[in-house]
């Protein structure tokens, strides 16, 4: 745009900034190239902020944190974080380090393995299940930290706790934006927006260079968590519910109990926020390759007539649009009662076979997404993604972080192309009868629990 009114004769004072790739924690990130204009706010389309929570949340995280919505759009949340941490540091005269020194105390394996594990995470048994609730802490970690007073000094044998007080305006205003989140769109870009700091505010408790954390706060933080979350399922149990599945701050339960008093109860035990998230028609847990329940794949039809899907491939970026439509098309047709649902398969069926004529299908609907996590000349195997990188590179630069498109020609041979007539038929064959797989499942599991009805 820049250029073309400059063609027309129209200066305006702008600076560019050249793209980059960086890396952290191993993993490679891209930042593509930005323009600041003088007098105008200008914001990235790529910005991760503005694609999660729009302009509204840009604005949010300006306010909290009083720094520039440009700014704002162009660093990461963590870097947000702390810079509230360090606003509100110096608000209350508190020396504010210049580099970060006291890392990580040396540990025996025995204490590694005590302090460091994580959250709570426990399997559901493959099947599915109706009339399910899954009830959610609301900003678990946050809530921990500023219910309970975890901070590094407050460990250290201190009597303060300023990560706690830095955090509880932040996580207040959050679960004012969550009660309030259907009535405006621009509240739920806010809650949006918070949600994304208050959990890299956790994050950072446990990196390295973090000014305020440190990795006992962090090991602090989750062992208080598994207590809670241990304390919640028996609660559950002892009100009739039976625990299906959980997760570090969610559980999935069944049973004919009373929920609200369930819902009551833990946060009388726990202190932290707790909500019903989803009322479930049905819900199906999908099993791993060696038959055990996998805690990250289901698929669930909310009571309000929407699904809840994890897992799938339909939640991949890699998975390419003909992929993608197949699925929202069969959880269409399954959207359904859990009583009903043996009586879909011949129009999953009809479905599949649909899929299954590739011909019919336009040639957009086989490009593949590749995430590119290295420099083309530090391939040592020569795969596909490679020779894609190869192709593409005649037409422009390609930079670790970055994501590009292409059509599978020749798995075998590993022949990728940016732009291509034919492809694969077998590849995408397999793609598509892997796509089929969870909603088979389904459908059989409910039909030897309906078996009158198939």
């Amino acid at each position: 745009m820049l250029d073309q009114m400059k063609k027309h004769g129209y200066y305006i004072n702008a600076r560019f900034y050249r793209e980059r790739t960086f890396e952290s924690y191993g993993r490679h990130s891209y930042m593509p190239g930005a323009v600041k204009i003088r007098d105008r706010i200008c914001v990235d389309y790529d910005s991760f902020v503005y694609r999660e929570a729009g302009i509204s949340g840009l604005f949010e995280l300006s306010r909290v944190s009083s720094l520039p919505v440009e700014i704002v759009s162009s660093i990461t949340p963590g870097t947000v974080v702390s810079s509230i941490e360090e606003k509100e540091a110096l608000k209350r005269k508190i020396l504010v380090p210049f580099r970060k020194d006291d890392y990580e105390i040396a540990k025996n394996p025995a204490e590694l393995f005590s302090a460091d594990a994580g959250g709570i995470v426990f399997n559901p048994e493959p099947g599915i299940y109706s009339d399910v609730y899954e009830i959610d802490f609301s900003s678990m970690y946050p809530g921990i930290i500023v219910e309970y007073g975890i901070s590094p000094e407050s460990i250290s044998g201190g009597n303060t706790a300023y990560l706690s007080q830095f955090l509880r305006g932040l996580l207040d205003r959050r679960l004012l934006y969550k009660y309030v989140n259907g009535r405006s769109d621009i509240y739920a870009s806010r809650n949006k927006a918070l949600k994304i700091l208050l959990l890299n505010s956790f994050g950072y408790t446990g990196y390295k260079n973090a000014k305020f954390g440190r990795i006992d706060v962090h090991e602090k933080i989750t062992g208080i968590g598994r207590k809670i979350i241990a304390d919640s399922m028996r609660i559950s149990e002892e009100n009739g519910f039976t625990v299906l599945h959980g997760v570090v701050d969610s559980l999935w339960l069944s049973g004919n109990g009373d929920i609200d008093k369930t819902l009551k109860e833990i946060y009388d035990k726990t202190g932290i926020p707790i909500v019903l998230d989803s009322n479930y028609r049905w819900i199906a847990f999908m099993p791993q390759a060696n038959g055990i329940g996998s805690a990250n794949r289901y698929i669930g039809l909310r009571k309000d007539g929407t699904f809840k899907v994890r897992g799938i491939e339909l939640r991949r970026r890699d998975s390419p649009p003909l992929v993608r439509k197949f699925q929202e098309q069969a959880l269409d047709a399954l959207n359904c009662s859990f009583d009903e649902l043996p009586l879909k398969k011949e129009k999953l069926d009809d479905l599949k076979n649909r899929y299954m004529k590739l011909e019919n299908f336009p040639i957009e609907d086989f490009r593949i997404e590749f995430g590119i996590n290295r420099h083309i000349d530090d391939y040592k195997t020569r795969n596909s993604t490679y020779y894609l990188m190869k192709s593409l590179g005649r037409e422009k630069m390609i930079y670790p972080g970055m994501v590009i498109s292409g059509i599978v020609v020749d798995k075998k041979h590993n022949i990728i192309k940016s732009h291509s007539e034919f492809f694969d038929r077998k590849y995408y064959e397999n793609l598509l009868k892997r796509s089929f797989k969870p909603f088979d499942f389904i459908i059989s599991e409910s039909a030897n629990k309906i078996p009158d009805l198939y």
